[in-house]
């Protein structure tokens, strides 16, 4: 069996950012259009999340099944999905660790439907 040696960004996909498409009626309240609106793209690192992330989340009320590592600070926010390969992942949390701005680890579920 041969090893495998991946070298730091090696495996990255390009993930396109994406959010609902919503407009506001003329009493003021917000309503989804069920278009999808595109913020732009960014390069990420996809990884399952680990069994402590999922149970952290599962008590806040939100499953999760990824986290996506991204370099630097993104405009993506809770609410917003990423879109690669035919897969949606919505993102339920936004973390820059150590708040210097380096990385940002988004944690998401995996999903099959679209808005």
């Amino acid at each position: 069996m041969r090893a495998v040696f991946l070298r730091p960004w090696q495996q990255n996909k390009t993930l396109t950012i994406a959010t609902k498409d919503t407009h506001t009626s003329a009493k003021g309240r917000v309503n989804a259009s069920g278009g999808v609106v595109v913020k732009g793209t960014v390069r990420g690192t996809i990884a399952t999340a680990s069994q402590k992330e999922i149970d952290k989340w599962k008590q806040l009320g939100h499953p999760v099944t990824h986290q996506i590592v991204c370099e630097g600070v993104q405009n993506a926010d809770a609410g917003d999905f990423f879109q690669v390969e035919g897969r949606n992942f919505y993102i339920h949390g936004k973390e820059d660790p150590g708040e210097l701005g380096h990385f940002t680890i988004y944690t998401c579920e995996e999903r099959n439907d679209v808005y």
